[in-house]
């Protein structure tokens, strides 16, 4: 069964990139202040899949490049230039 077309375009890739985007900066934010969920996350760092699949059970959707643009929405509301 399939719910759904099989790609997107317009508007409803823009709506998907936000949304993601959205998450990947809520996940900096609970990386930054949750030291339990920290610790977690850093206990899988070596392992990618692993990382991926917490990252997804936790109920944060991105990819790197989105989690990318999220640094840099978080450096900008911060006001660091990264090196």
């Amino acid at each position: 069964m399939h719910d759904g077309p099989d790609f997107l375009s317009g508007p409803t890739v823009l709506w998907r990139a936000a949304m993601s985007v959205e998450s990947a900066v809520a996940y900096i934010k609970r990386m930054r202040s949750d030291e339990d969920f920290r610790k977690k996350m850093n206990d899988l760092s070596e392992d990618e899949a692993a990382s991926w699949a917490a990252i997804k059970e936790s109920g944060y959707e991105f990819s790197m490049s989105e989690f990318k643009k999220a640094q840099e929405a978080i450096y900008e509301e911060h006001g660091i230039t990264p090196m």
